[in-house]
């Protein structure tokens, strides 16, 4: 496990995710040593590049000055070697800096990609007050009496709530439904709610574990999607929670709303890396061609996922969308009143913004999408 600082790209929103964030690691970099000024030069580190070129040609000045100008060269130049390696991440960030980047804190990880899926999941700052706060926010009575649509996303504990909570307000304002949305962690607020919205990231367990330990969630949700019919949708892991079994760290039961299973990705080809992060191309299913809540969506258009589970639904008429990834895997699910997808709306741009208004605007019949 290694420690990276962030550094996010210039221009970013305060509270933004950046897709594109380059990751720092700290400690020794070892193949400064090995490698030392093309290190640097692959790295675009012009600067440094120099210096060092000029640090080196001075060793080796200073021991043609000596009785012994091999070793003297060679201890030189490896001095030199280790103490680029100890300062070789510290000269990235400084350059970064220059360049105008964010240092956003830092992430752990085995790798870069662990710790990219870690800092793009984590909560932005705001969540943890809008958490403590949601008790204190319950529906108002006058957007009972004005009949204004509430979206409920519901907060357990996973997800970051405030990208999906700007990207359903920036929709609701934009598409004129004047919804209010909620992030909540009661359930009397689900109950009342006019559409659902389960986000979810990390393991399928653990999920299920954060949803059951709020007293009557599991059941507020049952109530609300499957008895009342209310329109829901998951996001990510909670669309992962709609299938019936998880086996990511073990078997785990999920809602059984979809039958299928949620296992791990297994692409053919060994070049692609598990967890599957980043850009694809969403491919729509037939079986969405007349949904609402894709519509204005084509073939192509990207999405942004981050997962290394995947559902396999066991009837394909439930699959609303893939992406292929060495193989077809689903990117959405849907039957009835319920949607979910495994890329994240909020992350996704145009396609995601897209989506979330169409579903803002659905009004999925009994036994029906449309």
């Amino acid at each position: 496990m290694h420690i990276y600082t962030i550094h996010e790209h210039p221009g970013l929103a305060p509270g933004d995710r950046d897709p594109e964030a380059l990751f720092i690691r700290e400690g020794f970099c070892v193949p400064a040593v090995i490698f030392s000024i093309f290190w640097l030069l692959w790295y675009r580190l012009w600067r440094e590049a120099v210096l060092f070129g000029v640090l080196m040609t001075v060793a080796v000045l200073v021991a043609l000055s000596v009785n012994a100008p091999d070793m003297t060269n060679h201890v030189i130049r490896g001095v030199f070697s280790v103490a680029l390696g100890v300062f070789a991440y510290d000269l990235r960030r400084a350059a970064l800096a220059r360049k105008g980047y964010r240092e956003a804190g830092v992430a752990s990880g085995g790798n870069t990609e662990e710790a990219s899926m870690e800092y793009l999941l984590r909560p932005a700052p705001a969540v943890a007050a809008q958490a403590a706060g949601a008790a204190d926010n319950p529906v108002r009575e006058e957007d009972m009496n004005n009949k204004r649509d509430l979206v409920a996303i519901i907060d357990y504990g996973s997800g970051n709530l405030r990208s999906a909570e700007k990207a359903f307000e920036r929709m609701a304002a934009e598409g004129g439904s004047n919804a209010r949305i909620l992030v909540t962690s009661n359930p009397a607020d689900v109950l009342a709610a006019d559409r659902v919205v389960l986000p979810g990231v990390g393991a399928f367990g653990d999920c299920m574990a954060g949803l059951q330990a709020i007293d009557g969630m599991v059941e507020a949700l049952e109530q609300a999607v499957i008895q009342d019919g209310k329109p829901f949708l998951g996001i990510c892991v909670g669309m992962q929670l709609m299938a019936s079994t998880g086996l990511e760290h073990g078997t785990h039961k999920g809602f059984g709303w979809v039958p299928g299973t949620v296992a791990m990705i297994e692409p053919a080809d060994d070049n692609l890396k598990i967890p599957h992060m980043g850009w694809n191309d969403l491919q729509i299913s037939a079986n969405a061609a007349d949904h609402p809540v894709f519509a204005g969506l084509d073939h192509g258009e990207h999405a942004y996922f981050v997962h290394s589970f995947s559902v396999r639904p066991e009837d394909d008429a439930h699959v609303l969308a893939t992406v292929d990834y060495a193989g077809d895997i689903v990117a959405a699910i849907g039957r009835d009143n319920m949607v979910g997808t495994q890329f994240h709306p909020e992350k996704s741009q145009k396609v995601g913004l897209q989506l979330i208004a169409n579903f803002l605007r659905w009004q999925p019949q009994a036994g029906g999408a449309a």
